[in-house]
């Protein structure tokens, strides 16, 4: 039987960046479809935002007491 084991933190770090970030997307798209009627998927300034964030939302989980 295998058992996952997150003991360096990291990979809980970044499951717990991906929820937070995923919830914050799913806020941010139902904002943006509740004002355009329409989702903007083609904007490229977008994913790299979301990725930034998600790294620094990583480093944080990371280093929490």
């Amino acid at each position: 039987m295998t058992k996952l084991a997150f003991e360096g933190g990291m990979e809980l770090s970044l499951i717990k960046a991906l929820v937070v970030s995923m919830a914050i997307s799913a806020v941010w798209y139902g904002m943006e479809w509740m004002q355009y009627q329409e989702l903007q998927w083609d904007r490229k300034c977008d994913n790299v935002v979301w990725a930034l964030y998600l790294v620094v939302l990583w480093w944080l989980f990371a280093h929490q007491n």
